[in-house]
């Protein structure tokens, strides 16, 4: 059977799909909109939840990922607050590494945190917000720019921040691709790092 690249990069969405879910979970429904159809930017995540929504009532949980709380709060802020009135709970990943702009996220939106504030207003607390440093690649990460971005999270409430370090050469050939073009030696171990 060919799956095609739509379904590999998590754009199908089939309703019957859920029906099944909700069988064997019942109310206990938690919806995860991931970075990989990230909600700043693919109006089609949206049409989905509010499918769901309109079919089924708003979920137990929605967890959100993505890199653009203003772009995802710009593109379902309405929706957002339609399920929390339905009583949903929102959490969220967003993804801040202080390289918006550069060559390795040149989508993401300039403002470390941006949105950030107003996602945990709608949400209800800081606590529903996790900030993740993902991911952290040899030689181009600093110590000092991940300080800044912590004592930001602080003023903003979150205390948990989740770290996830590159994989190493190897595993995810598409990874090695893009990263042997702009990391001298990547292809030959982990350059920058050390076994501590």
């Amino acid at each position: 059977m060919q799956v095609s690249t739509r379904a590999k990069m998590g754009f199908v969405f089939r309703l019957k799909d859920y029906t099944r879910y909700l069988e064997k979970v019942g109310g206990a429904t938690y919806l995860d909109v991931t970075r990989r159809t990230d909600p700043a930017r693919i109006q089609r995540v949206w049409d989905n939840l509010g499918t769901v929504v309109e079919t089924f009532g708003a979920p137990w949980i929605v967890q959100l990922w993505t890199k653009d709380a203003v772009g995802m709060l710009a593109r379902g802020g309405a929706l957002l607050q339609r399920v929390l009135d339905g009583g949903t709970t929102l959490t969220a990943q967003v993804t801040v590494t202080g390289l918006a702009g550069t060559l390795w996220e040149p989508l993401v939106p300039p403002e470390p945190f941006g949105g950030v504030a107003e996602f945990i207003t709608l949400a209800g607390s800081p606590d529903h917000l996790k900030w993740r440093y993902d991911p952290v690649i040899p030689t181009v990460h600093r110590m000092d720019r991940f300080r800044g971005l912590a004592a930001q999270a602080a003023d903003l409430g979150i205390t948990r921040c989740v770290l996830n370090f590159i994989v190493s050469p190897g595993r995810y050939r598409r990874v090695d691709t893009r990263l042997a073009h702009v990391l001298p030696g990547w292809a030959r171990g982990m350059p920058g790092y050390d076994a501590a």
